[in-house]
């Protein structure tokens, strides 16, 4: 079993000028168990199919429910993969992943659950296929990484359909690699079809608002401004091992934020090819954050550099609150397999 200190993390991003006031928090197992069963919403938000699915997408009845089906997915992935490290504890990285892939365990299985509960196709599952099938590659098409998708955040994956779609309390939200996205404010599917075929311009449908980071007058330099909806990645491979690190600054219409993530592979089996492994990752964070007069105010962020340590295929930490930054105030750390990348959003 490869074995990495993860306080190297720390200690090199202390010796860089670009990080400071360092607070690391380890997220760790949960404090309390949860019922397994399917993620519904919460007792004083159930009504009548709160959620369904209209036009091949789900159809939230409020931004509550959207929100608070998002938290438990979390929260119970959280549980289900905690439970599961703490019970084969004891055994080294190639036998836990060797034990996975014998058992047919599944580190997404909320996710799994929660989808095929309705019938609709999840961007997250469509990914998670195409990535399997490039995996399955002798040699890979670094270029066309069907895990390089402009939504990073798997939960949100699992969420929308597979062209990016979703309804929320009767508007139709479709999001675009750009950044944009399109609220179709009456949840009209006709309108929805005529964009994506070309035969409704959406800058002409009264029903249809475009979602797009506003330009500030006076400031032509782009990293002296306050922007949202950036994102860098990048892999890192040493022999048979390799990270996937992305680094990103959101702005959904239920959340805004920024997140750190790391993905570890390992190059296994006869013939030799790359699966995702479990192995103890780490992603760290250090986000400051503009007001809303679109000046940088370090009371906003995460207050130093935080922390995800896990014993995962992939691990995140994400900070909610204001939707936009400035260029290089966004700073990610992604360590696993021995291997360790410092980053930072320039735009």
């Amino acid at each position: 079993m490869r074995f990495f200190k993860f306080s190297y993390v720390l200690a090199l991003l202390a010796m860089s000028c670009l990080w400071h006031s360092c607070a690391k928090e380890n997220v760790g197992p949960q404090a309390e168990a949860a019922a397994a069963g399917p993620i519904v919403a919460p007792a004083s938000q159930q009504q009548a199919n709160p959620i369904e699915v209209v036009c091949g997408m789900l159809s939230f009845q409020n931004m509550d429910i959207f929100q608070s089906t998002l938290t438990d997915l979390e929260t119970q992935t959280d549980i289900w993969e905690d439970d599961f490290v703490e019970a084969n504890s004891h055994m080294t990285d190639e036998e836990l992943n060797l034990f996975e892939e014998e058992s047919g365990y599944s580190d997404e299985q909320a996710m799994i659950d929660f989808e095929s509960q309705y019938d609709y196709q999840s961007l997250r599952s469509v990914l998670r296929a195409q990535e399997e099938v490039w995996l399955d590659n002798e040699v890979l098409d670094e270029e066309n990484d069907p895990n390089d998708h402009f939504i990073i955040d798997d939960y949100v994956q699992t969420l929308l359909n597979s062209e990016e779609e979703v309804m929320i309390e009767g508007s139709i939200y479709k999001f675009l690699e750009s950044g944009a996205y399109y609220e179709i404010t009456d949840g009209d599917c006709q309108t929805l079809a005529g964009i994506k075929d070309g035969s409704i311009d959406p800058a002409n449908a009264p029903n249809v608002i475009i979602h797009i980071e506003e330009n500030m007058e006076g400031i032509e330099r782009s990293e002296e401004r306050c922007q949202t909806n950036k994102g860098i990645k990048d892999k890192i491979t040493s022999g048979s091992y390799r990270i996937k690190w992305k680094l990103k600054i959101f702005n959904y219409p239920w959340q805004c934020g920024a997140k750190s993530k790391v993905i570890s592979y390992k190059r296994k089996g006869w013939p030799k090819r790359w699966k995702r492994h479990r192995t103890t990752v780490e992603a760290c964070l250090r986000a400051t954050f503009c007001d809303r007069n679109h000046v940088l105010d370090p009371a906003l962020g995460t207050n130093g550099i935080k922390c995800s340590l896990r014993r995962r295929r992939s691990t995140h930490y994400k900070v909610t609150g204001p939707c936009r930054s400035k260029s290089g105030e966004i700073k990610g750390g992604h360590a696993g397999n021995g291997l360790l990348h410092i980053s930072t959003l320039n735009f």
